[in-house]
């Protein structure tokens, strides 16, 4: 074997194999909270009623009769999730949210209901 061709092949770096391939950063995760009297949070009857939110209540065993422990259950349940996640290594957090008025106050007669 020349020293040409040990300088010619790729380096192994022993540590980057153990740790495994780079996790990803998953930029649109949206987080929701019952209100509970003293969160500012605001579910719609529309949102609650609906098939998606349903699905999502029923998987995660959120109760709305019980709005701190199931808050507090699903970031529990997402950050678990995250960190068993073989791809994904942090998430950026979006709201949900309501429509806002040119000023920045939130607009109650556009929000959907």
């Amino acid at each position: 074997m020349t020293a040409r061709s040990v300088l010619d092949r790729p380096t192994i770096d022993p540590v980057r194999i153990a740790a495994g391939p780079p996790k990803i950063i998953d930029c649109h995760v949206h987080l929701a909270a019952f209100p509970d009297g003293r969160n500012g949070c605001h579910i719609s009857r529309r949102m609650l009623h609906s098939p998606l939110f349903r699905f999502l209540m029923w998987k995660h065993d959120l109760k709305v009769a019980n709005p701190n422990s199931s808050n507090q259950k699903y970031v529990d349940q997402l950050r678990a999730e995250l960190a068993r996640s073989q791809y994904i290594g942090k998430a950026i957090l979006l709201g949900m949210d309501g429509v806002y008025s040119r000023g920045g106050e939130l607009d109650w007669a556009r929000r959907i209901s």
